[in-house]
């Protein structure tokens, strides 16, 4: 029983690894995809997630890029960097995600989508959101 409560807060904590840096551990899963053959029947066919690095740039009052495109199970990491002058943080509300990033550092944000569809990532500090600060990620 230990040993599973210590494998449960390995495999699902949030922890700091340093200022401005957060590192998320997920499990990794394979997807599911359909292919169309030549005769125009289908076939499922599971492939294994991909490590993706994406890298984001906070500035005053947006998120460059604006969007990005995963696949359902890849296992992400942004890498936020913010050199703005002003206090920022990252968050995707269907993901957990909600993590201030410091000025002048890099936030590295792991996470593994299990859904499909577009969602909204924002700044949630003052009005950022509202003056522009907010773009989409794309789970396929």
């Amino acid at each position: 029983m230990a040993i599973i409560v210590l494998i449960y807060l390995f495999s699902s904590s949030s922890f700091r690894a340093g200022p401005g840096q957060v590192s998320t551990t997920t499990v990794e899963a394979p997807t599911t995809g359909i292919i169309l053959n030549n005769l125009g029947s289908t076939t499922a066919t599971t492939t294994k997630p991909q490590s993706r690095v994406i890298e984001i740039s906070a500035k005053p009052f947006s998120f460059i890029p604006k969007a990005i495109m995963v696949n359902d199970g890849d296992m992400v990491e942004l890498r936020i960097t913010t050199a703005s002058g002003f206090a920022h943080n990252f968050s995707i509300d269907e993901f957990g995600i909600n993590e201030p990033l410091s000025d002048g550092q890099t936030t590295v944000i792991r996470f593994t989508p299990q859904q499909k569809g577009t969602f909204t990532f924002y700044c949630d500090v003052g009005n950022h959101r509202g003056q522009g600060m907010v773009g989409t990620l794309t789970v396929k």
